[in-house]
């Protein structure tokens, strides 16, 4: 991570290899027309950015902004092992950007079961691990 980097929160998620993470970001008043964007590593270059909000879906990626609720949304898809790791939410504005989040991804290995994929969607807020029961269904199945 960039040192001096100002973020308001740190979300720890986990996914399933082979399923797919929701990553919500919340940001500050003022910033709903602002472009939006997931980004890894330190973010210091391009390619280290996946998806922007100016684009609906990118590879294994896709993104809504929730302007009402001030949060946006990035889906990534068939996880693997090599999405686990730090990520940041960015606003793009003049001068530094702002990044209200930084997030770490930890995969969970294991089969995408089809009919309990909802139970996978991890929402971002509390960065939630599912509960004892769900866990034992998934292993049960």
């Amino acid at each position: 991570a960039v040192l001096g980097r100002q973020t308001d929160a740190v979300i720890r998620l986990s996914g399933y290899e082979g399923s797919q993470v929701d990553v919500s970001c919340s940001y500050g008043e003022g910033y709903e027309s602002y472009e939006k964007y997931l980004c890894r590593n330190n973010c210091g270059s391009d390619d280290d950015v996946l998806i922007k909000t100016t684009e609906a879906n990118k590879d294994r990626f896709s993104i809504s902004d929730d302007r009402n609720k001030r949060v946006y949304t990035t889906t990534i898809s068939s996880l693997t092992s090599q999405d686990a790791g730090t990520y940041w939410c960015g606003v793009t504005r003049s001068g530094k950007d702002y990044y209200p989040a930084e997030i770490r991804l930890t995969l969970v290995p294991g089969k995408q079961i089809n009919s309990l994929t909802a139970a996978l969607h991890m929402s971002g807020a509390g960065g939630d691990h599912l509960d004892q029961d769900t866990r034992r269904t998934l292993h049960t199945q």
